[in-house]
């Protein structure tokens, strides 16, 4: 047998039915031989970052491990960005690399790809021998698996071609993970008496709530306090159809919400990290005792009041009967319903000439998607209003591909995300920068007929820096880039589209998507001039620092 049967014989054994990427002589054996002995499918991307981001979108969407793969040295390069926004979602995706030959160090693509892999998707296996193949390739799948994120698997070619012994055999990897600890019952005790007292607790759960199977524990500890609950940015799709949630936290939640949070005396976080977006720079927990229920309580990025470590369900439940003993019944629902009515979004539309107010627009989309949607949504000036207005109703039905600030990941995110939900239709939005960055994927969207739909809220600019700029005092002109026309661009790569320029175009949009097979482009200009929330809390830092960051 030779090193590259048994490669794809190991991946198959570990389920893996798809590969995304693209096809080097670094890999190019082992995905042939996956291809016609064991039916696996590889999904070409054009670029290798678009390959990789179509790995992590599957991973997202599916909860299986995906597989992505590159040729050495420009390959593995390519896929750096997409490599290190999986790394900042946590994103169960094994980077197949092929190496250059070890005996080989003057080759024309050799680079140090551990250095690489280790900036980027922070972990990283070889495989020196024929010896450790087996071993190597198992531990990949075991740290993708098992929660440890993305990871470079790196395989040179003269041990891919090399004869391996009979004796060679492979077998799954497992669970290595201990079983989670039980809370500690007078620190239970003491979270119980926090919410006791407290007269305005707010619920804020993150994706270590769905994580954890918890959202049940969550909804009867917010109708037993009567206290609001949100959503971190990642646990989108919680709650969606209970009366006591409000959205998003932080600035990826309407300024309604964020009113309720800010005026809350106690905050019960659970499996969020608390990060400034989530807290708004803090400010949605500087008046608050902060209780915080977690696995891991290193990874709390504020300060914490009271730590509660342990599995979420375990950890509320325990909290709920601790109330109930105390003497704590269901409180009054009514004060929580007047607030969350009081939170709604309001505001006057902003048309521009030729463009509409992007709050309207994504209203619409809001409006005409079906409500077990498939979204994702790329990183741009608009991310704040496309995160607080256009719903979902399962974490699982969503992500955002803005993990590290990225933009330019969400195409190709949304097609990998398309194959692992086959029969549904994927919908991504994105900045018209973003759409153009990753563009050459819409070719593989039409070449695989991957129904993905592509709103682009088009500015004509940076947005952001746009706004950014204009609060520093300084000129925008360089952050202004004018577009094409996107409808015609999609008909260049063999997909279609619909232009919205007026609320007559807009109230078109419904029909337009009904109509819509394939890969289909809505090329959406809405008004440069309306400024994001994320930008009105920025305004207010300006003053006192000269060079603001954005959380």
């Amino acid at each position: 047998m030779k090193g590259y049967e048994a490669i794809a014989d190991a991946f198959a054994r570990e389920g893996v039915t798809d590969f995304f990427g693209l096809m080097g002589d670094g890999n190019m054996d082992v995905l042939v031989e996956a291809s016609e002995r064991h039916g696996a499918r590889f999904y070409n991307a054009r670029h290798e970052q678009g390959g990789m981001a179509m790995a992590d979108g599957y991973a997202r969407f599916s909860g299986k491990v995906a597989v992505a793969t590159v040729t050495h040295g420009p390959g593995l390069l390519n896929a750096a960005t997409a490599m290190n926004v999986a790394r900042a979602h946590a994103t169960p995706v094994v980077m197949f690399a092929g190496d250059t030959p070890t005996h080989d160090p003057d080759h024309i693509q050799a680079i140090d790809q551990e250095l690489l892999a280790r900036a980027t998707a922070g972990t990283f296996v070889t495989v020196h021998s024929t010896e450790e193949l087996a071993d190597g390739i198992r531990r990949a799948f075991q740290h993708a698996r098992y929660g440890g994120g993305p990871i470079v698997l790196n395989i040179p070619t003269d041990i891919q071609e090399a004869t391996l012994g009979s004796e060679w055999s492979y077998e799954p990897a497992t669970d290595p993970r201990p079983a989670a600890p039980e809370p500690d019952a007078e620190v239970i005790a003491r979270a119980a008496a926090a919410l006791e007292a407290a007269q305005r607790p707010v619920i804020l759960a993150g994706r270590g709530v769905w994580m954890a199977g918890a959202e049940d524990a969550v909804t009867d500890l917010a109708e037993l306090l009567g206290a609001p609950m949100a959503t971190t940015l990642r646990g989108t799709g919680m709650f969606g159809g209970h009366e006591l949630h409000i959205g998003n936290a932080g600035l990826g939640g309407r300024p309604g919400a964020q009113r309720i949070i800010e005026e809350a005396d106690c905050l019960l976080a659970i499996g969020a990290g608390l990060n400034h977006f989530t807290t708004a720079n803090g400010r949605l927990t500087r008046n608050a005792r902060v209780v915080r229920v977690d696995l891991h309580p290193e990874t709390a990025k504020t300060e914490i009041d009271l730590e509660v470590t342990g599995d979420a369900s375990a950890a509320l439940a325990a909290i709920a009967a601790e109330l109930r003993a105390r003497g704590v019944a269901n409180r009054s629902l009514d004060p929580v319903r007047e607030q969350i009515a009081g939170s709604k979004l309001e505001f006057t539309p902003q048309h521009g000439t030729d463009s509409v107010d992007p709050r309207t627009a994504l209203q619409e989309i809001d409006r005409v998607l079906p409500d077990d949607r498939l979204l994702v949504i790329d990183a741009g000036h608009f991310i704040s209003f496309a995160t607080a207005i256009v719903g979902v109703r399962h974490p699982r039905s969503w992500t955002i591909s803005a993990d590290g600030g990225t933009i330019g990941q969400g195409l190709a995110a949304s097609l990998g995300a398309s194959i692992a939900r086959p029969g549904e239709r994927l919908n991504v939005i994105v900045g018209d920068g973003a759409f153009l960055m990753g563009i050459s994927e819409l070719e593989t969207a039409a070449r695989y007929d991957i129904p993905v739909t592509v709103f682009v809220l088009n500015d004509e600019a940076y947005g952001a820096e746009v706004h950014i700029l204009e609060e520093k005092g300084k000129s925008a002109a360089l952050a202004y880039l004018p577009t094409p026309d996107l409808v015609r661009v999609a008909e260049g790569f063999g997909a279609s589209g619909y232009r919205v320029a007026s609320e007559a175009d807009l109230a078109g949009l419904g029909d337009a998507l009904a109509a819509a097979s394939g890969p289909f482009v809505v090329d959406l200009r809405i008004n440069v001039e309306v400024t994001s929330w994320a930008i009105s809390e920025l305004r207010g830092k300006v003053a006192a620092d000269p060079a603001p960051a954005l959380a």
